[in-house]
């Protein structure tokens, strides 16, 4: 904010009486004097914890105008996320003061003065540089709540001990190696977290905090625990995590309040069975030791509801786990469990099972799924009923599925649909020319599984021309093996790149390079180099498709890694294997289905839960056999029962040359004129949200009906004025960069960018956008070795527009797995 801007703000604040005043995220460097005629303020704000961003919106001050301390009505005074040093002697004159948060500045002390605060309950001084405290903070008789975090204590000054009406004290994040006996002096405590710190051992005197609930010891390197930690008889939450405990001390079995215990990454190899005595544990985590076993004494714990056992060397589940009535989730992943007990089925309160890492017989699908968090956040999703259905039912009634899925990839022209040609026929004769690939071309193909039995293939041929790599990221999906074809006379494979692609989206699926020698010339990458940066990089392999030179060996490295694919011989319930065939028969003779024809579908095969109707849609996504984007709103409520007609459906409008001519500009006309295969608009309707939702298009603002492709817009740079006075500038600097990253924030900003008259500022790698009062200038250097997106901004208002700009290309960001990135400030 300007300094004109923000005197006008105060001498409004002033005129209308303000008594809350907040002055976060304006990038302030210094505060006026003036700030000290707003006499009426109760609250001052200049750094706060935002909820909607999920960040900390601060300004830039290192230091307080003197006036600050005229502000004698002021309770609250917010400075977190500033680069203060020091504190004014005048802050000693907020006596009315009870709220003082500094945390996230440069402090290395405190004032004397500070102790004159007398009315302070709360001091925030987290994430700063202190390495002590002045004795008067001992004159603080009416904190209740300190706040030492991340600082660089190395040890607890005596004078806290006369805080006698502290109950928090956070102390987590320092490098603190014990604690003074002084500490038994805070009767009042009821919270202490000491998490982070280089603590041994706890004094006996611990025993004396009487009124303890929470005791943090997280991340130190505490061996055992004194006997005397059983006399904290209102303990409620003990936190132990990370430490170099070798069992349960004894101790712990004797506090009857405790609610709460935290165990994990320790080496706990065994459980007393004294834990049976925490009757009023809700939450026991022992994720990380070394159990082998579980005691029957666990299944006592009647009221427990959370229960982690992660990553530990588990071989068995006990039977007696059914008694955990109350239980709601349970955690056991990576163990070593191959089958289950019948008895999990009698969890009635089971909400969440999340048994991945273990060698189970059930799909990834199944063992975990994605769930929309809010509008714009996915996480995991681990749902017992459908879990424990499908392994119960595929144990009762087991199906072997031979199926996987092949996808190749490279340059355009590199030979891809040559090889397939001959993968499936090598007597086939290849023409001189072959026909380019539009968008994707899929194939069935039957090769035998390494133990003899028939194994289809679902070959995925993709297009290599850069038109086609916006829909990369949504067909090179997990659980396949991937063939990156290469031209042997041509240097333009650029190796990392699809190396990149195929990792990033593939999720570690195996890929093997081919190289597709011509006139016996062969294509030498840096095989060991690429292996060495790219762990799912096999092994790279020669052919000459004239001669089938090579052919044999390539065919039979296919069958190997095909078959040692996790889900090539996957064993499914009877009713998976026959929605599978349904959906293929359905395909037949028609494009798309309906969510809720789909459930119907199968109601009527068998299936009981829509989760679990979801999951086995996952499946089937992911062998190829459908479409199903489950993570995408407005595309989750219809199947795609033929993925190769709906590619071939987006890419006839950007395949066009009148659009190409247009610039990918088209409308309505366009889409029935080149969609007209007796397709309904439903239909339409289904494909044109595809394309929005790839960032294939966007519908130009108040032009209904008109639409522009943005990979198809003009290259050349646009002409038009730039202030270039105190710009801000940012700039994402990409190890890799996708190429329909820029085309899908083009699509995401397309209502703000900028028209004059009939042109808008928008060309194939850059735009201007604007809210008005700042524009936004957004570059791609899409050369490999400068990655790039810069944005600067100019005008008034210009933080506002660029934090607009970088949600959105950080919300594109977060859609790429494995996406490494860093922003800068030039």
């Amino acid at each position: 904010m300007e300094r004109a801007e923000l005197l006008a703000l105060l001498e409004r604040a002033k005129a209308e009486g303000w008594t809350e005043l907040d002055l976060a995220g304006l990038d302030l460097v210094e505060l006026p004097p003036e700030i000290g005629e707003l006499t009426q303020l109760q609250v001052l704000i200049l750094g706060k914890w935002d909820e909607e961003t999920e960040k900390w919106k601060g300004n830039q001050l290192t230091t307080l105008p003197p006036e600050i301390g005229q502000l004698q009505n002021l309770t609250n005074l917010d400075l977190s996320y500033n680069q203060i040093s020091e504190l004014p002697a005048a802050i000693s004159q907020l006596k009315n003061l009870t709220l003082l948060d500094l945390r996230d500045n440069q402090l290395s002390e405190l004032p004397t003065a500070i102790g004159e605060l007398e009315s302070l309950t709360t001091l925030h001084l987290g994430n700063n540089q202190i390495s002590g405290l002045p004795a008067a903070i001992a004159q603080l008789q009416n904190l209740t709540t300190l706040s030492l975090c991340e600082n660089q204590l190395w040890e607890l000054p005596a004078a806290i001990a006369q805080l006698q009406n502290l109950a928090e004290l956070d102390l987590r994040e320092n490098q603190l190696r014990g604690l003074p006996a002084a500490i038994a002096q805070l009767q009042n405590l009821t919270s202490l977290d000491l998490s982070g710190n280089q603590i041994s051992e706890l004094p006996v005197v611990i025993a004396q905090l009487q009124n303890l609930t929470s005791l943090d010891l997280g991340n130190n390197q505490i061996s055992e625990l004194p006997a005397v930690i059983a006399q904290l008889q209102n303990l409620a939450e003990l936190d132990l995590r990370d430490n170099q405990l070798r069992e349960l001390p004894a101790a712990t079995s004797e506090l009857k309040s405790l609610t709460t215990l935290y165990l994990g990454d320790n080496q706990i190899s065994e459980l007393p069975v004294a834990i049976a005595q925490l009757q009023n544990l809700t939450l026991l985590d022992l994720g990380d030791n070394q159990l082998r076993e579980l005691p029957t004494a666990i299944a006592q714990l009647q009221n427990l509801t959370m229960l982690n056992l992660s990553y530990n060397q588990l071989r068995e589940l006990s039977a007696a786990i059914a008694q955990l009535q109350n239980l709601t989730d349970l955690d056991l992943r990576d163990n070593h469990l191959s089958e289950l007990p019948a008895s999990i089925r009698e969890l009635p309160n089971l909400e969440h099972l999340d048994l991945s890492g273990n060698p189970l017989p059930i799909p990834p699908e199944i063992l975990c799924r994605q769930e929309q968090l809010s509008e714009n956040l996915w996480g995991l999703y681990y749902e017992s009923q459908t879990i424990l259905d499908f392994y119960f039912n595929s144990q009762r009634d087991p199906k072997p599925l031979y199926e996987a899925k092949l996808l190749i990839i490279g340059e355009d022209s590199a030979g891809k649909t040559s090889l397939v040609r001959k993968l499936e026929d090598e007597t086939c004769q290849l023409e001189p020319q072959e026909e380019s690939t539009e968008g994707i071309d899929l194939l069935p193909w039957e090769i035998s599984h390494l133990d003899g039995t028939p194994m289809r293939v679902n070959i995925w041929d993709f297009g290599g021309q850069e038109i086609y790599h916006a829909t990369h990221q949504f067909f090179l999906t997990k659980r396949s093996l991937h063939l990156l074809v290469a031209d042997d006379h041509k240097e333009n494979t650029d190796f990392y790149y699809w190396l990149n692609i195929a990792q990033a989206f593939g999720d570690n699926s195996p890929l093997l390079i081919i190289k597709n020698e011509k006139q016996d010339r062969q294509c030498q990458p840096d095989d060991r180099t690429l292996r060495g940066e790219f762990s799912n990089l096999k092994e790279s392999l020669s052919l000459n498709l004239e001669t089938n030179r090579g052919l044999d060996t390539i065919r039979a490295k296919i069958q190997q890694y095909l078959s040692s694919l996790d889900h090539a011989q996957q064993i499914i319930p009877a009713h998976w294997a026959n929605i599978r065939t349904v959906i293929e028969n359905y395909s037949q003779s028609r494009n798309i289905l309906e969510l809720g024809d789909y459930f119907d579908l199968c109601w009527k095969n068998g299936f009981s839960t829509e989760a679990d109707m979801l999951a086995a849609s996952q499946f089937l996504h992911d062998l190829g056999i459908c479409l199903h984007f489950q993570n995408v709103p407005s595309l989750k409520r219809f199947l795609i029962l033929r993925p190769e007609w709906a590619t071939v459906s987006l890419y006839k409008i950007l395949d066009n040359q009148e659009v190409k001519a247009n610039f990918g500009r088209f409308n309505d006309d366009t889409l029935e004129q080149l969609w007209d295969e007796s397709n309904e608009l439903q239909t339409r309707n289904a494909l044109l949200q595809l394309m929005k939702e790839f960032a294939l298009c966007y519908e130009i603002p108040d032009c209904k009906g008109r639409y522009i492709a943005p990979q198809l817009l003009e290259k050349e740079r646009l002409d038009y004025d730039w202030d270039n006075t105190d710009n801000l500038i940012l700039s994402y600097r990409y190890q890799f960069k996708p190429k329909a990253i820029f085309p899908q924030l083009i699509v995401a900003l397309h209502e703000q960018i900028e028209q004059i008259e009939e042109t808008f500022r928008v060309w194939k790698h850059g735009m201007v956008v604007t809210n008005g009062s700042a524009r936004a200038e957004i570059i791609e250097d899409d050369r490999y070795s400068e990655a790039n997106i810069t944005i600067r901004v100019s005008g008034s208002n210009k933080r506002q527009l660029l934090t607009i700009v970088g949600h959105e290309l950080d919300k594109i960001n977060r859609s790429y797995d494995r996406l490494t990135y860093e922003v800068l400030i030039p």
